[in-house]
């Protein structure tokens, strides 16, 4: 990725990515081995993804299982985990992805905060980059609504109506300013800066910004290099503060990384708007 600046989310994507494949080829040169190469199987975790599939080699389900310590090693910092439902290879996922989660559901116009039962199943791997041998993973619910996210460790209980304030697609570019309704737009606003230069490389890019006119306070959401837009998809109050919170998409064309991030105002500490409470994302090429 040759962005300059960028946001949290899209920074800790890199950041996986690197531990992914920089650890994982560290691992796969350490661990342990039985005869004929292979990682031995005592090394994979019960509650491992796929660790019950016997047509899966022990080789590959100890790298899922390897892969799922580094994201439940990274998520142990954050309030809560995150998932997208969806196809992902399943190396991609948190360990004991399987059982009780909370979900962001959307029903016509109306969001609410649901406990939902997930599970995996097992599907060939569209991701173009990896080890062709690790199986693809959807991630499903026992639910038939619209999820937008799913959480779960964090004080998530049940809600019927999450009062919402945005939901959609907000793609930022220079200059632009999200379009929010009242009377949340007239105490909020978000808007991008106008084309900057980043040092120390010189790189063009902008900065997304969100400030709160009750408090005078404002914060930076993140820099993006030009021809980078992240998505806000939902603006709200997930937490019952009556604050802003944020569920953010974000995502490379050049290297493919994709990203999700759930900002809570709940988490904040000195003058913050809101800090980063879940995130989940997958490396690019």
């Amino acid at each position: 990725m040759r962005r300059s600046e960028m946001s949290v989310g899209c920074a800790i994507s890199v950041l996986i990515t690197l531990l992914v494949y920089l650890q994982s080829a560290h691992s796969e040169s350490t661990g342990p081995r039985r005869s004929g190469g292979e990682a031995n199987s005592h090394s994979i975790p019960p509650d491992a993804t796929f660790a019950w599939d016997s047509t899966l080699s022990p080789s590959v389900r100890a790298a899922i299982a390897r892969s799922a310590r580094r994201m439940d090693a990274y998520q142990e910092h954050l309030l809560s985990q995150m998932l997208i439902p969806g196809l992902f290879s399943a190396d991609e996922l948190p360990s004991s992805v399987e059982g009780a989660w909370h979900a962001l559901t959307i029903v016509g116009s109306r969001v609410s905060l649901v406990p939902v039962q997930v599970r995996l199943r097992r599907a060939p791997n569209r991701r173009a980059t990896g080890d062709p041998s690790i199986p693809g993973a959807w991630v499903e619910t026992d639910i038939q609504d619209s999820i937008l996210f799913i959480v779960r460790r964090g004080p998530w209980v049940r809600r019927a109506a999450v009062p919402t304030w945005f939901l959609g697609h907000a793609r930022f570019s220079p200059g632009k300013r999200a379009l929010l309704p009242a009377p949340f737009g007239k105490r909020w606003s978000i808007f991008a800066s106008k084309e900057i230069r980043f040092p120390p490389s010189g790189t063009m890019g902008y900065e997304i910004h969100v400030r709160d006119r009750v408090t005078s306070r404002s914060q930076k959401l993140g820099g993006w290099q030009l021809g980078v837009s992240p998505d806000i998809q939902w603006i709200g109050d997930l937490d019952g503060d009556g604050r802003l919170d944020m569920f953010v998409f974000d995502d490379s064309d050049e290297s493919g990384s994709v990203s999700w991030t759930l900002y809570l105002s709940s988490r904040t500490k000195g003058d913050s708007l809101f800090e980063m409470a879940a995130w989940f994302g997958t490396p690019g090429c």
